[in-house]
Order: C-alpha cells, then structure tokens, then sequence
C-alpha cells in the first residue's frame, strides 16, 4: 500500500451491522492504544509491514487481537545431552535469583568474536539495506564473529536486534542479517549517529516474551508490542513507591518507543548496578563456566549454555544486563518473593525435546528450534556448521506468568 494513494472509507461489515474506518493518506485508524505505539514514517514497507498486522487482526466487535500461535509439528528427536553439566546455587538479590552452569565446552579451542567487540574494535561494517528487517555485515578481520540472537545494534534508521545467532567467517563479505526493529517511527538520521549503518550494540532484548516474539513469533508485530510492554512495566514499577512529584519516565524524548534508548537510561542503569553488585559477589567460581540460568520471583525463565567457555565470558555481562532489566521490569516490593530451585535445570539440561524448526541462516550457522517434551520450555539451539557440533543452546519459558 504506497503512501498517499488510499484516501476515502472503508466499510467492513461486522455481525451486528457496518462499521466505518476512515483511512487518511493511508493510515489506518487503529484502536487508539497502538496509535502512538505504531505511528508509520516515511518508509513504505514497514508502513505496509503496520497495516498488514493490524488489518489480518482486527476481530468483529473492532477490536485487535493477538493471532494465536500455531503448533509446530515434530520433526525429530532432540538428543543433545547435557546431564553431566551442573549448577551453582543461587545468587540473589530481590526478585532475581542467578545460577551459572559449568560443564566440558567441546569448542573451546576455537576464537569468536562478539559483535560487541567486533563494532568496537572496528572489525566489520553493518550497514542498512533499506529493509527493515534485514541488516548487512562485512567481515573485515580475520577473526570468526559471533552474533547472539537478540544483540541490539544502536543507530541507523532504526535500531534493531538480530533475529538468530550468527557465526561469520574471517573476511566474509555481504552475510544478511535477519533483524527485527525495536523501535518504531524512526527512518530518519537521530542526533549525530550515521544513518548508514550500526557502530554499537552494548544491550540485548530483555524479556523472554520479546525473546519469543523474534525468535518463535518472527512477528515484528508481537516485537513492538513487547517492547511497549516492557517500557510500560518498567516505567510503572521503577515509579512504584516514588512521590508523586518525583515520578520518572522511562521513555526517552529523543525518541520514545527506542528499547535501546530506555536500557540506556540513567534511573534503569542505577538500579541495574545494584542488582549486578549483589548478584556478581555472590558468585565466586567462574572458572570452567559454560552458562547461566535466572529465576524471576523463584520462576526459571531463561538459560544460556554455550559450548566455548570465552565466549560465554564474553558475553555474560550482556545477558546479565538483559535479565536484570527484565527482573527490575517485574520488580514488586509488596510480593512475596518464591525460592529458585536450581533442580529445575538439572531436568532441562536431560534429552527430552523434539526439533520443529530446523533452518540454515547461512553457510555457517544451522539453527534449530525445539519444544519440551514434559515443560512448557522452548529450546533454541544453535550449530557451527564447520565445527559440526552444537555452540549455543537457549531454553526460555514458554507458559504464562
């Protein structure tokens, strides 16, 4: 639907009678809570991307409706066996409880760069393709670089997060990148950042719902709505038990529906500091360290395991950063805190799923999705083709809070 084409009325019978939505310059007039949420710009194909998601859902009474997920079918066992990993107790600080996970890390003799440290160190160039979701990378160094699914690059028209974990060959050039906007109405240059292209990623998405929706979902819909969500949440907790003069807000005038510009934000960094202090102290022993897993108000949320002992080290601050926000996002003083029960991840680290999903991203990474036989667990797991072996394997709660 091509800007400034479609102007007049819309009839759309409904059961009780007709119901008229006018479209001017071709905006839909959504139910007034996603207005601002979803206000279109000037690129026509995530315009188009808006419309599409809101007029497939918009049900009989004119209401909008989240579609409802479809069950995957089975394709085939899930067999990797992690049984002989183990947890470390629990380290707590309010209503995040933090366990790491060590165990044999079968590719440790293999170098990966972050994203992180690659856009840092000037390693490679990631440039817009005039796609909101799709990104594009050249790998200038001899290093392997190692995207993880749900890095945020900062910048461009709009920041984005990558959809899978990527490994990219030493001087591969033009990989694509399946990405999702975490962040709407912007396709214009913000302060002084390129437009071009990302030159940083120092956040990662911070829910398991926004996980799901870019990883399971692939809904860029579900990604803006859970963004919304989290901004929301957050705002209304961190303002909890603060005066009603001295309430805060989370969204950042510059452009409020950026999730990169809210993780940024200098209330949200303080008490991210006291919770990572708290947490970091208690855990001593990180020497043969594979992996994470953290409970919310003692409920198991997410865990992270990764065959190569530095790069889990490399990245640990990232994902802890990510649970944390999601943890002060969830945050209430008045309810009672539930004890994580590291059991939980001894269960999910046994062979007991089957692979639904199971795609080539590139020439170098196979990525699979799998769903518990017995919990309502959904396990990403991602292979390094050349390797032949599994190197990230992510399990996230899929029932509901």
């Amino acid at each position: 639907m091509k800007k400034n084409t479609i102007i007049g009325v819309v009839l759309l019978v409904i059961m009780t009678g007709t119901l008229v939505i006018l479209i001017s310059s071709s905006k839909l007039l959504l139910p007034s809570k996603f207005k601002d949420r979803y206000s279109t710009h000037n690129n026509d194909q995530e315009e188009q991307v808006q419309e599409n998601i809101y007029e497939n859902n918009i049900s009989n009474d004119g209401e909008y409706r989240e579609p409802e997920r479809a069950p995957l079918k089975p394709l085939y066992n899930d067999d990797i066996n992690l049984i002989h990993f183990t947890a470390s107790a629990p380290a707590t600080y309010k209503n995040l409880q933090v366990c790491l996970i060590y165990g044999p890390a079968q590719l440790n003799h293999k170098k990966y760069v972050t994203l992180a440290q690659a856009l840092k160190n000037k390693m490679v160039n990631l440039i817009e393709t005039e796609d909101v979701n799709e990104l594009r990378l050249d790998n200038n160094s001899n290093e392997y670089i190692y995207i993880n699914s749900g890095d945020i690059v900062k910048g461009g028209k709009q920041d984005r997060t990558i959809q899978y974990d990527v490994v990219i060959a030493p001087k591969e050039k033009g990989v694509d990148l399946a990405s999702f906007c975490v962040e709407s109405g912007r396709w214009t240059q913000r302060g002084n950042e390129t437009v071009v292209g990302f030159t940083s990623s120092e956040n990662s998405v911070s829910t398991k719902d926004l996980k799901k929706a870019m990883k399971y979902d692939k809904d860029q819909g579900k990604v803006w709505e859970e963004v919304a969500v989290y901004q929301d949440q957050t705002e209304i907790n961190i303002n909890a038990e603060r005066p009603a003069n001295d309430k805060i807000s989370v969204k950042n005038s510059v452009s409020e529906s950026s999730l990169e510009l809210t993780l940024e934000d200098e209330d949200i960094k303080k008490i991210q500091t006291e919770y990572r202090n708290n947490i970091l102290k208690q855990l001593k022993n990180q020497s043969d360290v594979v992996g994470f897993a953290y409970f919310i108000n003692g409920k198991l949320y997410n865990m992270d395991v990764y065959n190569n002992h530095k790069l889990f080290t490399d990245l640990f601050n990232k994902l802890l950063d990510a649970a944390i926000a999601e943890a002060i996002s969830l945050y209430d003083s008045k309810k009672t805190i539930g004890k994580a029960n590291p059991d939980e991840i001894g269960k999910l680290l046994i062979p007991n799923a089957k692979v639904c999903v199971d795609e080539e991203v590139n020439k170098n990474t196979q990525f699979k999705t799998s769903t518990h036989n017995a919990a309502k667990v959904l396990i990403f797991t991602t292979f390094d083709k050349k390797e032949k072996n599994w190197l990230h394997r992510n399990w996230l709660d899929d029932s509901e809070l």
